[in-house]
């Protein structure tokens, strides 16, 4: 997809000092804008340093990490609070009263703050219960904890992809899927997974997001072009979410570059002027992104975008979708479950039963079988 020779500078390089010097070779190499990786919370000294060469050379920087308000840059991602908001609608939407959110790190308890709040307001609204979990690969306690002491049966989970399957996994194997329990998947990567494949978790009812629709035929058409002209190895359905903004990104740089005459290269310790006109170009550039039509709000921020609403009752489709614009939860043309004529049945379905032995509802006959006798109503 790149026509631009792209160089690379780990971060690892020591000591820092290193990394300015390495960011001015390749600035007098004629390099035109710098990319801040997706993850840099490990290297904080080293991406300041970047930052602050590119603010004082004038130099477009581009950092394909979500950065919170406490830390603005430029980027392609919808706002930090979006995927809350979403949540939030979602949930008023389901007339849920109560939630559980489950969480392991700080930053991950910072990404609901909103769907948090948003439950406190209008006729609307919904209570939250936090459950932090500990670090490891065994949640039996705190899935416990939700079952027995909070007794509540809608879970929003808001941890790494790879960890929030696992936890769906055990809650399946306590019982905690069926009919009465729904999961809320904040991780924007579940719909490119085929879990309607994962028979450990085939009867947790789930919902989840994502920035594009994985059955479009647009998508599709991305998916082969990636497959020819790149190495980059694609899951089941869709592009994974950091994959469509880190290309979403090269593409608007490179759009921006090119509709400009650049006259001299840039150079530590001087004010590049053509850097400027590549940052005007960049934010009136228009984009049909992978990860959705790219807008841009006056305080630099994208605006009015779309995440997609996905929820498996028989499979995992689409079903709706959430405008960042009107901030609400409306059913997709594709696929429109409320009015579908597909019933939602137990046909098919392995039902597990318990019961508890009391005279004269169940008891045991003298050949070891059971002999339930249900009221006239059943």
């Amino acid at each position: 997809f790149v026509d631009f020779r792209v160089q690379v500078i780990p971060y690892e390089i020591k000591p820092l000092w290193r990394i300015k010097q390495e960011i001015c070779n390749c600035l007098a190499l004629g390099a035109s804008a710098i990319i801040l990786p997706e993850q840099y919370e490990g290297h904080m000294a080293a991406a300041a340093i970047v930052q602050s060469i590119a603010d004082n050379t004038n130099v477009p920087c581009v950092s394909l990490h979500l950065s919170p308000p406490t830390r603005p840059s430029i980027h392609l991602h919808p706002h930090l609070n979006a995927k809350s908001l979403a949540v939030a609608a979602f949930i008023k939407r389901e007339k849920w009263k109560d939630v559980v959110v489950v969480f392991e790190e700080a930053d991950e308890l910072l990404e609901v703050t909103d769907m948090i709040t948003a439950g406190h307001f209008d006729p609307d609204s919904f209570s939250s219960q936090l459950v932090r979990l500990k670090h490891g690969d065994d949640y039996g306690n705190e899935l416990k904890h939700i079952k027995n002491k909070l007794d509540r049966y809608r879970i929003v989970i808001n941890i790494p992809l790879p960890r929030a399957i696992h936890f769906l996994e055990q809650a399946a194997n306590m019982s905690m899927c069926g009919v009465l329990y729904h999961y809320v998947v904040m991780d924007m990567d579940l719909v490119t997974v085929d879990i309607d494949g994962m028979r450990s978790i085939e009867d947790c009812n789930i919902t989840s997001f994502g920035v594009h629709d994985v059955h479009s035929e647009q998508i599709e058409d991305i998916r082969q072009e990636i497959v020819h002209k790149s190495s980059i190895r694609l899951p089941k359905k869709g592009v994974p979410y950091t994959t469509s903004i880190w290309i979403d990104t090269l593409r608007l740089l490179i759009r921006s570059m090119k509709s400009i005459h650049i006259w001299e290269e840039p150079r530590c310790g001087d004010v590049w002027k053509a850097g400027s006109d590549i940052k005007k170009k960049f934010f009136e550039t228009p984009l049909n992104g992978i990860s959705g039509d790219l807008y841009w709000a006056p305080s630099g921020e994208r605006s009015n975008y779309t995440l997609h609403v996905y929820r498996r009752k028989l499979t995992f489709q689409k079903f709706a979708e959430w405008s960042s614009r009107t901030r609400r939860i409306a059913s997709s043309e594709a696929v429109v479950i409320a009015n579908s004529s597909e019933k939602l049945t137990l046909e098919g379905k392995h039902l597990k039963i318990s019961v508890y032995l009391e005279a004269p509802f169940v008891m045991m006959t003298s050949n070891g079988s059971f002999d339930p006798i249900f009221p006239k109503f059943f």
